[in-house]
């Protein structure tokens, strides 16, 4: 591993949620690089950050001493938002499908232009002021919060302001690392169930230099909440599943894989579209009871996992390498070899 590798979360913020696994340890990063638990640092140069859940998680993993670097002018949750959101989401006739965790809330402030950044903590009176005007506009939306809130919120910023550097590092080798599916990006998506930020290359100002790009899809197709998704279900059989129904996202929804929209996803997005070294990673092909797959709204089955990854790569545009997942670890990945492709 280069020493100077590390990994940068551009898109969305503290309101992700991306399982990890090496060996007996397993982690959902939320507010750090999903490569800390293999020593690799963290830009964060994410839409917004959470002291509150960055204190909390980082006490999760202190034994991994991770590090990481935060854009001095990213928007920082307060508990305003996350009360904001979870109303939002409570008294909508139809929830949109966040977590409550203050990500959309903050997202809103911000382009209301009552910002808030994590270099803030730096400047007393600008900050106290800042909280103030915050205050008061969430006081008008009849949102409060408790003051033992903003005690401890202010208590936890002061501490990430101890872990998290604000000078720039000189770490290169890059590792991109999105936030969530192609199908909700705010410019790609369905509206209004999307995310409120752009999760494909649309933010990379230096794409063509990438050596390569590995698309993510699991060997079904799924729905976190509301929107659109396919009508054909399919049922796993998952046995350690991360992603559960809850109250404000709603049900987890799963149905058979959808060439229609994976060559949408691929075709949309300018950067994917165009960069020649594309690979596509499946996953989950270990909670497959049965392989199939819908394209042009008709149901196709499948005898063999063979059968079913060569028909897909035959059906989507270009790719170099195809690498299947067997596992929830590095080491159950392996590179598909097809055997009738040509």
């Amino acid at each position: 591993m280069n020493p100077n590798q590390s990994v940068i979360r551009y898109s969305g913020g503290h309101q992700v949620g991306h399982c990890v696994r090496i060996k007996n340890d397993k982690h959902i990063f939320s507010n750090f690089g999903a490569g800390t638990l293999r020593g690799l640092p963290t830009i964060w140069n994410a839409k917004t950050c959470d002291p509150v859940g960055f204190i909390r998680e980082y006490k999760d993993i202190v034994d991994y001493a991770p590090r990481i670097w935060v854009n001095p002018m990213c928007p920082v949750t307060t508990p305003f938002d996350k009360v904001a959101n979870v109303i939002d989401e409570l008294t909508k006739k139809e929830s949109h499908g966040s977590i409550g965790v203050g990500f959309g809330a903050t997202i809103q402030r911000e382009a209301d232009n009552y910002h808030l950044y994590f270099c803030d903590l730096r400047y007393y009176e600008i900050l106290r002021s800042k909280l103030d005007k915050i205050e008061e506009y969430y006081a008008e939306k009849k949102i409060f919060v408790n003051h033992e809130d903003i005690v401890q919120f202010l208590h936890d910023w002061e501490e990430m302001f101890r872990f998290a550097s604000i000078n720039k590092p000189g770490w290169v080798h890059e590792i991109w690392e999105s936030s969530q599916g192609l199908m909700l990006d705010m410019d790609y998506g369905i509206f209004p169930n999307v995310t409120r930020s752009r999760v494909g290359t649309q933010e990379i100002t230096y794409l063509p230099e990438f050596d390569e790009i590995y698309l993510v899809t699991r060997a079904y197709q799924t729905r976190h909440g509301n929107g659109y998704c396919s009508k054909h279900v399919f049922k796993p059989s998952a046995k350690d599943e991360t992603n559960l129904n809850n109250e404000f996202q709603g049900e987890f929804k799963t149905r058979l894989l959808d060439i229609d929209l994976i060559n949408y996803a691929m075709n949309i997005d300018e950067g994917i579209r165009n960069h020649l070294n594309k690979n596509l990673v499946i996953t989950c092909l270990d909670h497959m009871n049965k392989y199939a797959i819908t394209i042009g709204g008709q149901i196709v089955d499948f005898k063999t996992e063979n059968e079913f990854i060569e028909f897909i790569i035959k059906n989507i545009p270009p790719i170099e390498k195809v690498f299947l997942s067997h596992g929830p670890t590095a080491e159950d990945i392996t590179l598909f070899k097809p055997e009738t492709i040509v």
